[in-house]
């Protein structure tokens, strides 16, 4: 039996053992299939108790202010809310959302898709392993990867709302 990490459905790609593979066809789980979310990670506590991270958790700071737009079609002004999160202050809640990022080589800004999560509390490389999905930028094509970042690395969880 193969152990596949995280794959949305229907899939074309997936992880397995730390490794993204790529299927021939597109790949559908059923309600018949064996599925559960890989173990330890933030899906499987969603999935274990999905109301328990019904809402964000409380008490963190967002900033709120208006942008002007480019490339966003009729809209030329936004509202932003802006929220730091340290990444050993993530929670399930926040699968789903999406932070800041930037692309060294275009230098645009973008927004990167968090997938799952898991905390690495033991071993020679604490930290937090994320799975994310990064959207097309100036013609570089979307993509999936994982990274491995210290505890007190800070993402900038991004809310955007066209105003006019």
């Amino acid at each position: 039996m193969t152990k596949i990490e995280w794959a949305e459905t229907p899939a074309t790609d997936a992880y397995v053992e730390n490794v993204k593979i790529t299927f021939d066809a597109e790949l559908t789980i059923t309600e018949d299939a064996t599925t559960k979310a890989a173990p330890d990670t933030a899906a499987a506590e969603l999935i274990a108790d999905p109301s328990k991270y019904a809402s964000l958790p409380e008490g963190r700071r967002t900033e709120t202010f208006e942008i002007d737009l480019t490339q966003s079609g009729p809209y030329t002004r936004g509202k932003v809310e802006l929220t730091p999160v340290r990444a050993d202050e993530l929670s399930p809640a926040d699968i789903g959302r999406y932070f800041q990022n930037g692309d060294e080589a275009t230098g645009a800004n973008y927004q990167v898709k968090l997938l799952n999560y898991r905390v690495v509390r033991e071993g020679k490389a604490p930290g937090v392993t994320l799975w994310l999905r990064h959207g097309e930028v100036d013609g570089r094509p979307a993509y999936e990867n994982h990274w491995h970042v210290p505890m007190d690395r800070v993402f900038n969880f991004v809310v955007l709302t066209p105003l006019s």
